[in-house]
């Protein structure tokens, strides 16, 4: 062989190696941009999920104050501890004139 030849041959040969490290290059590349896409799906995915669960839970939280604010009414409990426990509402001549009276 002449050194020509040789030089072509090793030419051709450096630019198979090229060839075939750009193409797994590239494959590998495509594959974590595939990975990457499905991951991001799955993220947006999640995310609606957790909206719908925060829009739940702030219905939740709006019925539970709602049913608070009625329970809680003083106007309620005084009508209920009225007619269940048969108290009245009190009156200043209850109340001890003394804080010492207290412990009477």
């Amino acid at each position: 062989m002449s050194p020509s030849s040789d030089a072509s041959v090793w030419t051709f040969v450096k630019r198979r190696w090229f060839d075939l490290a750009a193409g797994v290059t590239i494959l590998v590349l495509a594959f974590g941009l595939y990975r990457s896409a499905l991951e991001a799906q799955a993220a947006r995915s999640e995310i609606a999920r957790l909206h719908s669960r925060i829009e739940a839970v702030r219905a939740e939280n709006q019925i539970l104050a709602a049913e608070s604010a009625y329970l809680g009414n003083p106007r309620r409990v005084e009508a209920l501890a009225a007619a269940k426990l048969g108290m009245k509402p009190a009156r200043i001549d209850q109340h001890p004139a003394d804080i010492a009276e207290v412990g009477q």
